[in-house]
């Protein structure tokens, strides 16, 4: 595995800014598929005008893509992150974000801004 190297608290301070906004983004995302996909599971009436047609499988086929996509999206938030592998260095996932806070000097730089 390849090291990475150190960062200081500026540069960790910004890599998580942008990691919170990334998974904002993610975070975003996964509700508007969970929206559309209640939309297409739950909606009588969207149904019944399926019901047993040639688009019916083609409907099921989005719900399906739409439910791995969420399940993708969920997952992604939650990837590993490991300090010595440079391979996990730039993923935005809550086990990331939550090294990154765990450092008190990057803990105090966020709550300094937020005072300011």
């Amino acid at each position: 595995m390849a090291k990475t190297t150190a960062l200081d608290t500026a540069a960790k301070v910004e890599l998580a800014k942008t990691i919170v906004r990334r998974l904002s983004q993610e975070l975003n995302n996964a509700f508007a598929l969970r929206a559309i996909l209640m939309r297409a599971n739950d909606d009588a009436e969207l149904r019944k005008v399926f019901h047993q047609t040639y688009e019916a499988n083609g409907l099921n086929v989005v719900t399906h893509a739409l439910m791995n996509q969420l399940i993708l999206t969920l997952l992604k938030m939650h990837d590993a992150y490991e300090p010595t592998n440079s391979r996990t260095s730039n993923r935005a996932s809550l086990p990331h974000i939550g090294h990154l806070l765990s450092d008190p000097d990057v803990a105090a730089a966020f709550i300094e801004e937020a005072r300011n």
